[in-house]
Formats: structure tokens, C-alpha cells, sequence
């Protein structure tokens, strides 16, 4: 997962690993992040596989690294990003192809936002079903905290739910407008030309920051907006 949130930074913008770093403290490290100790590894692992290109320059009397986007690794990161959304009940690394849905296809992001209402919509009736029986069974003892948690699973998933439903909504008003692709041409024009299909694994996740330093690729201008 780490490899996809690079990649889709590096979409907007070239950056640095310090850049990087703060570009997920302020946006994904919400539900998903990572120390310097995985950024920079996985910077080496995808420049290897030619996805991205590193570049030196000075600034301010002192080199800094800069990484930017292969062709062929916009190719990989789009091709990840089609693929349907995989629900997780204990982890919110789901949002992250959520988080870049800016690159996708109108048509394909209403697609994976409604095949991921499904599932969410599965698991919801499970815990109903689940809330419904504690109440038969503990009818006459009244409040249990066993219920109130249960409460809380149930309107956590609506509220998901409710917030793909008016993802999709938006999604629908593109397709009726003509608006064609989401995001910027080249990026799509990168992804027909690819026929690269690798898959990445997840590598480190770590504890959130409250880093907020503001710029690069989540700026006004350039931050991929749902």
C-alpha cells in the first residue's frame, strides 16, 4: 500500500522522502502512515522497478533528493486504482484508493464506490441482526454496554455507507455532464498505454502525526479532491 500512496503523490508533483513524510502526516496518515524508515526503502524498491526517477538538486546550499513518475509507473498506479475497493472491518487502509479517486474514470470510481456499498451493506445487517437478538435475550435487564457497541458498529456503517452513496452521487454528475475523465490526461493517456499490472503488498504502517505543514501535491492546486 505505502508503494500506491508514493506513486500517487508523486502523480501531482516530484518530491523529496522529508516531503513525502508530510504529505501523509497532513492527508493519509489519518488512516494510513509510515516512518522514514519504510518511505525510503520503498523509494529505492520503486525506482529499481523503473516506476520512479530520483534527481538531485541543490537548495538553499544543500542536495536534496527529488523523486518523480515513470510513464510506466503511472501505468501501475492507475492500474491499481481501478481495481474494486476491498472493505476491511479493523483497518481504514481502504480509503487511500478512495483518497486518489481524482485519477480515476468517472465511471469505473461509481462502479468500485458502489461494489463497496454492497459489502459494507452486508456487514451492516449482520450487526442488526446481531442487535435485534442481544435484545430479545436481555429484554428484561435493559441497558447493556454489549448494545451500546453494537450501536456504535451500526452507525458507523451507514454513516460509510451514506458517504459512498453521495460519493457516487457526484461521481453520477460527471458521467451526466460529459465530463470524461477524472484527474489530468496524461494520466489517463499513461494508463491505456500500460500494460503493466504489478501488485504491491502493504508494507509498514506506524502511529498517525499530527504533522499539519502545509504544500506540495496537497496545495490548493493539486490536492485529489473526492
Amino acid at each position: 500500500m505505502l508503494e500506491y500512496i508514493i506513486l500517487g503523490f508523486l502523480m501531482g508533483c516530484a518530491a523529496s522522502g522529508y516531503d513525502l513524510k508530510q504529505y501523509m502526516a497532513e492527508s493519509t496518515s489519518y488512516f494510513f502512515d509510515a516512518s522514514y524508515g519504510s518511505i525510503y526503502p520503498a523509494l529505492k524498491r520503486l525506482e529499481e522497478r523503473k516506476l520512479i526517477l530520483s534527481e538531485e538538486k541543490v537548495t538553499g546550499g544543500k542536495f536534496k533528493k527529488l523523486y518523480s513518475i515513470t510513464e510506466e509507473g503511472r501505468g501501475v498506479f492507475l492500474t491499481w486504482l481501478k481495481q474494486p475497493v476491498r472493505f476491511a472491518k479493523t483497518r481504514l487502509d481502504y480509503l487511500v484508493p478512495f483518497f486518489f479517486y481524482e485519477y480515476l474514470e468517472p465511471i469505473t470510481a461509481k462502479q468500485n464506490l458502489e461494489l463497496f456499498m454492497e459489502t459494507a451493506s452486508v456487514g451492516l445487517e449482520e450487526l442488526k441482526a446481531q442487535k435485534e437478538e442481544l435484545n430479545i435475550r436481555n429484554l428484561a435487564a435493559g441497558h447493556t454496554f454489549h448494545g451500546s457497541v453494537l450501536v456504535y458498529g451500526i452507525r458507523y456503517y451507514e454513516m460509510l455507507i451514506e458517504w459512498c452513496s453521495q460519493l457516487a452521487a457526484r461521481t453520477d454528475e460527471r458521467i451526466s455532464a460529459g465530463s470524461g475523465k477524472i484527474g489530468r490526461k496524461e494520466n489517463a493517456a499513461a494508463a491505456e498505454n500500460s500494460t503493466t499490472t504489478e501488485i504491491f503488498t502493504a508494507t509498514d504502517i506506524s502511529t498517525p502525526t499530527a504533522n499539519t505543514q502545509k504544500g506540495g501535491p496537497l496545495s490548493e492546486n493539486n490536492h485529489p479532491r473526492l
